[in-house]
């Protein structure tokens, strides 16, 4: 039985965010996704979630999103994403 990943998207482009969101929705391979628009959204999804994956965007409007890498505890993959 295949497991599912759950999913914290940082991003601030909400039409980008949620794009990736309805794709990601769509492979049997992710479960729960969460969006978080800001760093300080990030840090309190990370503490109230538990996600496999983070796609992180570099450039949010309260900071730098690899802030939050020495904040990624445990077995979290990161993919950092900058456009």
């Amino acid at each position: 039985m295949m497991s599912v990943l759950t999913v914290l998207i940082v991003e601030d482009d909400s039409a980008y965010a949620t794009a990736l969101r309805d794709q990601l929705f769509a492979d049997s391979r992710f479960g729960e996704v969460w969006i978080a628009g800001t760093l300080a959204e990030a840090q309190n999804a990370l503490q109230q979630n538990s996600p496999q994956l983070v796609v992180l965007d570099v450039d949010l409007p309260d900071g730098s999103g690899l802030d939050l890498l020495p904040r990624l505890e445990g077995d979290i993959h990161t993919l950092v994403l900058t456009v």
